[in-house]
């Protein structure tokens, strides 16, 4: 039997006793993860995921235009022409988030078709030394990257040393970093910190997150999620990246769920009401 398996079966056995000590909803005593998503519009899975982002100890939406009542922030005045073309929406995100790096330990990036989990979330984070200058994520099969936008989280220190230098603006807007975390994935390095491998990283798990199509879940493997169990997605000698077998469990976040229906159909799975 694989030894990564192993030890991601002994991990979860430990993260299931350390669990009832991980805070599942906001605290207004808790300083541990501030979380964030850009937003287009309030359509699609904004709903669900405004109950999701509600769990952790502070959030806000970020976008082209404000609206308090729903604590979305504007910090552009036009969107990228296109998703894949965002790379305008990274400087003034994290400038944005600046605010709140000294109060808080972690700030959670996701995408909205990103499901998510924020008590595991919490769990997967405490594996890490928030004191680092660290950026943890992971890269996808088929990218080119290391850490894929659909989710992040950004220690408080990285997010001041964002803030301290910055790269070439020529090159910034020319877009030769074309997306926002092409971006992230240069910057985080420039400004002196580490980027961080969650793949198989916690005991031997893949908590953080999922960011393939073809490795989303099955029926099987959310029953095995629900279990406390793990369940495994290899890959093939056509993908871009060689990442191996991935053991997944207590996972975090899983992307894409683009259809509102199946993100309801997740939380109604894996989340309690």
């Amino acid at each position: 039997m694989n030894i990564t398996f192993l030890a991601c079966m002994f991990g979860i056995a430990q993260a299931l006793r350390l669990e009832s000590h991980v805070q599942n909803e906001s605290n207004p005593d808790s300083n541990f993860m501030f979380c964030t998503a850009f937003i287009m519009n309030t359509q699609g899975n904004f709903d669900m995921m405004e109950k999701q982002l509600k769990k952790c100890d502070n959030y806000v939406f970020l976008s082209n235009y404000s609206d308090p009542a729903r604590n979305i922030v504007k910090i552009l005045d036009v969107f990228p022409t296109r998703s894949h073309l965002n790379h305008p929406i990274a400087e003034p995100m994290w400038k944005h988030l600046l605010q709140y790096a000294e109060k808080y330990s972690w700030f959670l990036k996701i995408d909205l078709d990103t499901f998510f989990r924020p008590s595991k979330m919490r769990l997967s984070l405490s594996g890490w030394n928030s004191k680092d200058s660290i950026a943890v994520g992971r890269p996808g099969r088929n990218g080119k990257i290391h850490l894929v936008g659909a989710a992040m989280a950004i220690s408080g220190r990285m997010v001041k040393q964002l803030e301290a230098v910055h790269l070439d603006p020529v090159q910034l807007a020319a877009g030769v970093w074309h997306s926002e975390d092409t971006v992230l994935n240069s910057w985080v390095p420039a400004a002196g910190g580490t980027i961080k491998n969650a793949i198989n990283a916690d005991h031997g798990c893949t908590t953080f997150s999922s960011t393939d199509t073809k490795e989303l879940p099955t029926a099987a493997d959310i029953e095995l999620l629900k279990a406390g169990k793990s369940y495994t997605k290899s890959g093939t000698s056509k993908d871009n990246m060689q990442l191996g077998k991935i053991f997944y469990s207590q996972l975090a976040a899983i992307h894409p769920v683009k259809d509102p229906t199946k993100y309801a159909e997740l939380l109604r799975e894996l989340e309690s009401p």
